[in-house]
């Protein structure tokens, strides 16, 4: 019955993963609320499911990074800091992280950031000048942006 209950879990698992990238924690956190609802499934048995899934190709904490990476910055407007910062809370390894950050980060973050810089100056279009920047740059650091990152914006921006 349990090896039932394990094949019928790593199906929908499986399922999940192919409609959108999770990364372990996420997969595992499922497993146990199913484990809190039927006992019969051990940590043993999550572990051995979340390897199948990995083997499988089903889940990737790589892949994670790359789409979390991707979404946080494209739709979101995050910031380096506040990106990363979620990945490890997700327990995502460093190494995974510096990849995605390479590959989808770098080349995409100044015109995220000029994008941001743009919208936040409209919303302040009653300011003057000296204290909308300000507030910009207290907003972008809040949104997870390293002040030179922001600075070198600002400077590009204000010249235009």
């Amino acid at each position: 019955m349990e090896s039932e209950l394990k094949h019928i879990l790593l199906n929908r698992m499986a399922v999940q993963c192919s409609k959108r990238e999770y990364c372990e924690s996420q997969i595992a956190d499922k497993l146990r609320k199913a484990c809190s609802v039927d006992e019969r499934l051990s940590s043993e048995d999550i572990g051995e499911i979340i390897e199948e899934l990995k083997r499988e190709k089903y889940l990737s904490n790589r892949r994670f990074a790359e789409a979390y990476v991707n979404d946080k910055l494209m739709f979101n407007g995050w910031g380096k800091r506040k990106i990363v910062y979620g990945l490890v809370m997700l327990g995502i390894d460093r190494n995974d992280i510096e990849l995605a950050l390479q590959e989808r980060y770098i080349c995409r973050y100044p015109d995220i950031l000029k994008r941001v810089i743009s919208a936040k100056f409209r919303e302040l279009r009653n300011l003057d000048n000296e204290q909308a920047s300000m507030r910009v740059v207290k907003y972008l650091l809040g949104r997870g942006f390293d002040y030179a990152e922001i600075k070198e914006a600002m400077c590009k921006f204000n010249s235009y």
